[in-house]
């Protein structure tokens, strides 16, 4: 049996398609009230979660009985990409995507769904700055050189993935394309694992330390050197 792992559910649009596609969801997990009770009158008997931070995989195998799933899917929340808000990324609160990230690492799912908006395109968010060498200074003396690392959200959340041992492609496909009346970008992430990664089974993935701590491995853009461009300009900073 294909089974179904529903994050960040909201009313149940991933779960209907999945069911469509021959899927039987088998978990739950909404935070809104409202959205909350649309999924108890549709899907009265699936066990569901109301906080993404209890997902884990052994309240996973109390709910439903299982150690694993085929597929988690998850809209996470789009508020700290959205071109409608203040665009925060990791600094929003609802910067959630990291929370989905451990889910994904304890239960191991074949395949992962995520949808987001299409702000997310273009949404930098800040990385730490990297030792990369000395320059002499006015008085002969080494000055360390320091490198802000700064990426696309997309490209870190693909690389994530990538590190846990899944095969991904993000994908924009508007609602026009598939009937609606209006454009509506909306990003989606679809992954099938295909190793173990290089996260060893049994490691914690703290939500703090998941996302965007990953060494760079390939170049990301022909023109930054393996960087992604900075959206302030300027890469180098000495001090």
């Amino acid at each position: 049996m294909l089974t179904h792992l529903s994050l960040f559910s909201g009313i149940g649009g991933i779960d209907l398609a999945a069911e469509a596609a021959g899927f039987t969801t088998v978990c739950q997990c909404e935070w809104a009230d409202f959205p909350m009770e649309v999924l108890k009158k549709h899907w009265p008997q699936v066990p569901k979660f109301r906080d993404i931070t209890t997902v884990t995989k052994e309240a996973f195998f109390e709910k439903t009985g299982r150690e694993t799933t085929t597929l988690i899917s998850g809209g996470f929340p789009c508020q700290p990409f959205s071109v409608a808000g203040r665009r925060k990324g990791a600094e929003d609160s609802r910067y959630l995507w990291p929370h989905m990230l451990r889910a994904i690492h304890e239960i191991r799912p074949g395949w992962i769904v995520g949808e987001n908006v299409g702000g997310i395109l273009t949404m930098v968010q800040p990385g730490k700055a990297a030792h990369v060498g000395c320059q002499p200074s006015l008085f002969g003396e080494d000055q360390p050189v320091y490198r802000k690392r700064e990426e696309y959200v997309v490209e870190t959340i693909c690389r994530d993935l990538e590190r846990e041992g899944y095969t991904v492609q993000p994908l924009l496909i508007p609602a026009c394309a598939v009937g609606a009346p209006h454009r509506r970008d909306r990003i989606w992430f679809v992954a099938h694992a295909d190793g173990e990664g290089l996260q060893p089974e049994g490691t914690e993935l703290s939500p703090e330390g998941a996302s965007g701590n990953h060494p760079r491995d390939a170049t990301a853009h022909p023109d930054s050197g393996g960087d992604t461009p900075l959206a302030t300009g300027g890469t180098l900073e000495t001090s």
